[in-house]
């Protein structure tokens, strides 16, 4: 089932009230997004946007039930600032995660926390010097504070006086703060190739799950870079580390919990074919899975996205697959049940440019919130679609 996107990004100030709905939303500039959330009421998200000047800034905006506009702000200072995760604390703060070059020849990782009417708190910035460190994921920490993860790409000493990381690679990069953003533990863990952190969640242990990509690391017959799943104490040392993949290059993009199980959703390459890519895991056991799928019903696909109804088994992915007519990616919407197995035809949202579906959440309704960027008329816009459970919007 094919959806095509028709809106401009004037729609998004119209205040329709229809229950589902495709909308552009963001800037004059060039719009990246980096997650959608829910909000005890509405939805926010955030992202990256491009100016006329070149540099980047965060982009929030927080929306009601329809799409339609709350407030929406830029944040940053003289030169680039990512916006790539979030949360919502108990009193309707929005913590944001991302990146923020502090002088020519450094980028250290970043924290901001925004109050629900969106004034700027507080910024905290955490990494090295003559180095780039980025925080790509956040959630909150078992002591009431937050934990993020992303990749470094500092030198440095270890405990021996051994120098870590020489050759200035990408290393996976781990950090606790506490709720007022002040670090209390950071950690990098990476090898001879690039290591890059994408998704944190909590263990029911007491300390964090971490997904991402790797090329230093490896098991039998994989090759390229991996998928790395770690299972961290809440100082971020290994519990537990193991890889999937191929022959080919393979990531781990998303974390969900789900009951006593966690998943995984990503991209495996095989045959030079890329397809979303589903495993399943019980409690916090990141060594051996219940079971891994890969969907390649829309032939070439990227998995970026996860999520569900606590009241039901279904498992929903975004992503994108690409449209061999128009040689651009369309949007999609895959879900599957409890034992990995495609529910129904996927749903694939797109037009004449390059649409993806990068984040998903669940609504009260039983319907879902996905979010992306669409190319329309050369402009890279966000955006937000709202689903019936089945992806369906009419």
């Amino acid at each position: 089932m094919s959806l095509l996107l028709a809106c401009t990004k004037q729609d998004a100030l119209e205040n329709t009230g229809t229950s589902y709905f495709i909308k552009l939303v963001g800037t004059s500039g060039t719009d990246e997004l980096g997650q959608i959330i829910q909000l005890q009421e509405g939805y926010a998200l955030v992202g990256t946007t491009t100016g006329s000047s070149g540099y980047k800034d965060v982009l929030v905006g927080k929306y009601d039930q329809y799409g339609n506009e709350i407030w929406q702000n830029t944040y940053g200072g003289e030169w680039d600032d990512e916006g790539l995760g979030m949360l919502e604390t108990e009193t309707g703060d929005l913590i944001i995660c991302g990146s923020s070059m502090i002088k020519q020849d450094t980028v250290n990782a970043m924290l901001m926390k925004i109050s629900a009417a969106g004034q700027e708190l507080w910024t905290k910035t955490y990494g090295y010097e003559t180095s780039k460190q980025v925080a790509r994921a956040i959630t909150l920490s078992h002591s009431g504070g937050y934990a993020f993860v992303g990749f470094t790409t500092a030198s440095r000493s270890n405990a021996e006086n051994q120098i870590e990381n020489p050759l200035g690679q990408n290393d996976i990069y781990f950090g606790t703060t506490d709720s007022e953003g002040n670090l209390i533990y950071e950690k990098s863990r990476g090898g001879s190739e690039s290591d890059i952190g994408n998704d944190i969640i909590q263990s029911t242990t007491g300390g964090y799950l971490i997904t991402g990509t790797t090329g230093s690391f490896s098991n039998q017959s994989q090759a390229g870079n991996n998928m790395i799943i770690i299972h961290t104490n809440s100082r971020g040392d290994e519990r537990a580390q193991t890889t999937y993949g191929s022959s080919g290059n393979d990531e781990g993009n998303e974390l969900y919990r789900k009951g006593d199980n966690f998943y995984v959703v990503g991209t495996k390459e095989v045959n030079g074919l890329e397809n979303i890519w589903l495993i399943k895991f019980e409690g916090n056991n990141v060594i051996s899975d219940v079971w891994e799928k890969e969907y390649d019903d829309l032939g070439q696909t990227q998995g970026y996205g996860i999520g569900g109804h606590s009241w039901d088994e279904k498992i929903t992915l975004v992503g994108s697959t690409f449209n061999t007519a128009k040689g651009t990616n369309d949007a999609c919407f895959l879900q599957v049940n409890g034992e990995g197995e495609l529910i129904e035809e996927p749903k694939v949202f797109g037009a004449d440019g390059d649409e993806i579906v990068r984040s998903v959440v669940s609504t009260t309704e039983g319907g879902f919130i996905l979010a992306g960027t669409s190319l329309v008329e050369f402009t890279q816009m966000i955006t937000i679609i709202k689903t019936k459970g089945n992806g369906d919007i009419e």
